[in-house]
Protein backbone atom coordinates (compact mmCIF):
# COMPACT_ATOMS: atom_id res chain seq x y z
CA UNK A 1 0.00 0.00 0.00
CA UNK A 2 1.04 3.56 -0.62
CA UNK A 3 1.65 4.52 3.04
CA UNK A 4 4.25 1.78 3.45
CA UNK A 5 5.88 2.76 0.15
CA UNK A 6 6.28 6.36 1.30
CA UNK A 7 9.01 5.15 3.66
CA UNK A 8 12.11 5.16 1.45
CA UNK A 9 13.47 1.67 2.31
CA UNK A 10 10.20 0.08 1.17
CA UNK A 11 10.42 1.72 -2.25
CA UNK A 12 14.19 1.55 -2.81
CA UNK A 13 15.11 0.61 -6.38
CA UNK A 14 11.65 1.38 -7.80
CA UNK A 15 10.30 4.05 -10.12
CA UNK A 16 8.61 5.63 -7.11
CA UNK A 17 12.00 5.98 -5.39
CA UNK A 18 13.44 7.51 -8.57
CA UNK A 19 10.92 10.36 -8.33
CA UNK A 20 10.65 10.90 -4.57
CA UNK A 21 12.69 14.11 -4.67
CA UNK A 22 10.48 15.62 -7.38
CA UNK A 23 7.89 18.32 -6.85
CA UNK A 24 4.17 17.83 -7.44
CA UNK A 25 3.42 18.28 -11.14
CA UNK A 26 1.77 21.58 -12.11
CA UNK A 27 -0.30 20.01 -14.89
CA UNK A 28 -3.67 18.89 -13.43
CA UNK A 29 -3.76 15.92 -15.83
CA UNK A 30 -0.46 14.68 -14.38
CA UNK A 31 -1.72 15.16 -10.81
CA UNK A 32 -4.79 13.08 -11.72
CA UNK A 33 -2.56 10.39 -13.19
CA UNK A 34 -0.27 10.40 -10.14
CA UNK A 35 -3.23 9.93 -7.80
CA UNK A 36 -4.65 7.16 -10.01
CA UNK A 37 -1.29 5.36 -10.00
CA UNK A 38 -1.30 5.64 -6.21
CA UNK A 39 -4.58 3.75 -5.94
CA UNK A 40 -7.27 6.44 -5.92
CA UNK A 41 -10.29 6.90 -8.14
CA UNK A 42 -10.01 10.42 -9.51
CA UNK A 43 -12.19 12.95 -11.27
CA UNK A 44 -11.91 16.57 -12.21
CA UNK A 45 -14.63 19.14 -11.95
CA UNK A 46 -14.01 22.53 -10.40
CA UNK A 47 -11.28 20.80 -8.39
CA UNK A 48 -9.48 17.49 -8.45
CA UNK A 49 -11.36 14.94 -6.37
CA UNK A 50 -10.20 11.59 -5.00
CA UNK A 51 -12.05 8.54 -3.73
CA UNK A 52 -10.15 6.02 -1.71
CA UNK A 53 -10.95 3.37 0.85
CA UNK A 54 -13.78 5.40 2.39
CA UNK A 55 -15.56 5.29 -1.00
CA UNK A 56 -16.50 8.98 -0.55
CA UNK A 57 -15.48 11.65 -3.04
CA UNK A 58 -13.43 14.45 -1.50
CA UNK A 59 -11.26 17.27 -2.73
CA UNK A 60 -7.64 16.27 -3.27
CA UNK A 61 -5.10 18.06 -1.08
CA UNK A 62 -4.15 21.52 -2.28
CA UNK A 63 -0.55 21.88 -3.37
CA UNK A 64 1.96 24.41 -4.59
CA UNK A 65 4.43 23.80 -7.43
CA UNK A 66 7.17 23.84 -4.79
CA UNK A 67 5.62 21.10 -2.66
CA UNK A 68 7.52 17.81 -2.57
CA UNK A 69 5.62 14.89 -4.06
CA UNK A 70 5.97 12.81 -0.88
CA UNK A 71 4.37 15.52 1.27
CA UNK A 72 1.47 15.77 -1.17
CA UNK A 73 0.95 11.99 -1.13
CA UNK A 74 1.15 11.86 2.66
CA UNK A 75 -1.57 14.53 2.81
CA UNK A 76 -3.71 12.50 0.41
CA UNK A 77 -3.28 9.42 2.64
CA UNK A 78 -4.26 11.42 5.72
CA UNK A 79 -7.40 12.56 3.93
CA UNK A 80 -8.33 9.07 2.69
CA UNK A 81 -6.30 5.89 2.28
CA UNK A 82 -5.97 4.58 -1.29
CA UNK A 83 -8.52 1.99 -2.33
CA UNK A 84 -6.07 -0.12 -4.34
CA UNK A 85 -2.47 -1.18 -3.82
CA UNK A 86 0.11 0.84 -5.70
CA UNK A 87 2.67 -0.72 -8.01
CA UNK A 88 5.85 1.25 -7.19
CA UNK A 89 7.21 0.35 -10.65
CA UNK A 90 4.15 1.54 -12.57
CA UNK A 91 5.38 2.89 -15.93
CA UNK A 92 2.84 5.71 -15.77
CA UNK A 93 5.09 7.40 -13.18
CA UNK A 94 7.48 8.11 -16.07
CA UNK A 95 4.65 9.96 -17.82
CA UNK A 96 3.75 11.92 -14.69
CA UNK A 97 7.31 13.19 -14.28
CA UNK A 98 8.32 13.56 -17.93
CA UNK A 99 9.54 17.08 -18.67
Amino acid sequence: MLPSLLAYPASAGTRLAKYTARKVPTDPAKVLLLLAVCGYDVRRGEAIEIRGASRKWMTAPMHLPTDPMLCFLRCACQRDMPDRPMDPNDERLDVVFAL
